[in-house]
């Protein structure tokens, strides 16, 4: 209820049988020219902030509001014995913002849900977009840093803005935000987030016609044309993407591996694309064993030189 974000960490994860995975967090303000701890509002589980993804038979989550010019939050709980075939039940606590703490204003049973709880705020931090990161780059390429702004604003729901606009994005990884880089040929910095960290698929933002959007086609891989999205080989594979420029031009190598090949002795399958005319357009493929050199940076996902992380 008062001007200003508040910080939010991850202090610990307690595992238990019956809840397998509360997360306790930790919340901080400032009063008085210092980051101070600030009290959680009520709930069933206690004045503690703690959230629940919802991995074992419990979820935990808070909802922020504002309504008629006061502050609220709604700390719920729901619970079941067989996530598959019972319902969710549980608890809402309201609590309200009041000479300058949370104030207990009643507990209700919740409705039931019959399937997993899909409202963020039941799961999670709801009301206020949570900012999870920023970097300061140039984006538009004029000449000036623009912030960058990563925020989660749903379940699997993401947020990146920069210069006045924004991209919105799912995701089926916690920490999408993978930061940003110069990718390709053309002025200013791209920014990279992971879709799905299983395939895996990432997105590469780049600004095109005053806005954030994304680049297409993505480089190419070995054994294949350039593509609509940018992925890996397949969830089976190591798949690293190596920006570098020569003489003037952007150039990025695809190399994939089967976990089941080793990078010590097997061949890498290699793909080079080049920048041109606004796109990546591929000019070789080739197989080769990795030296030691090469091993040193070969990962799952993007090797470039000027990234810079949140």
């Amino acid at each position: 209820g008062r001007k200003g974000s508040e910080l939010i960490v991850r202090k610990f994860t307690r595992t238990t049988s019956a809840t397998q995975l509360n997360v306790l967090l930790g919340v901080y303000t400032w009063r008085s020219g210092k980051l101070l701890a600030e009290p959680a509002p009520a709930s069933v589980w206690g004045r503690r902030w703690t959230v629940n993804d919802g991995s074992g038979f419990d979820v935990r989550g808070y909802n922020f509001v504002t309504r008629s010019g006061h502050r609220y939050v709604d700390a719920t709980q729901l619970a079941t014995k067989h996530h598959q075939i019972q319902g969710w039940n549980g608890y809402v606590t309201r609590s309200v913002w009041r000479s300058g703490k949370w104030v207990k204003v009643w507990t209700h049973k919740a409705k039931t849900v019959k399937d997993y709880p899909d409202r963020w705020g039941q799961v999670g931090i709801a009301g206020p977009k949570l900012l999870l990161g920023q970097v300061n780059v140039d984006v538009n390429a004029d000449g000036v840093a623009d912030l960058v702004l990563f925020y989660r604003d749903g379940m699997s729901h993401y947020l990146v803005t920069a210069a006045g606009s924004g991209y919105g994005f799912h995701s089926n990884d916690d920490v999408p935000f993978i930061g940003a880089a110069e990718i390709d040929g053309s002025a200013g910095y791209e920014v990279l987030v992971t879709t799905d960290p299983e395939d895996p698929q990432w997105e590469v933002l780049t600004w095109r016609d005053g806005r954030l959007m994304p680049e297409r086609p993505a480089p190419a891989l070995y054994g294949a044309a350039a593509d609509t999205g940018w992925h890996g080989a397949n969830d089976e594979a190591i798949t690293n993407l190596r920006f570098y420029t020569d003489a003037g031009a952007s150039y990025v190598e695809t190399g994939w591996i089967s976990y089941e090949n080793s990078i010590l002795t097997d061949p890498v399958n290699f793909a080079t694309s080049v920048w041109q005319d606004g796109a990546w357009v591929k000019k070789s493929e080739q197989q080769r064993v990795l030296t030691d050199a090469e091993r040193a940076t070969f990962h799952r996902g993007f090797t470039v030189d000027s990234l810079v992380t949140p």
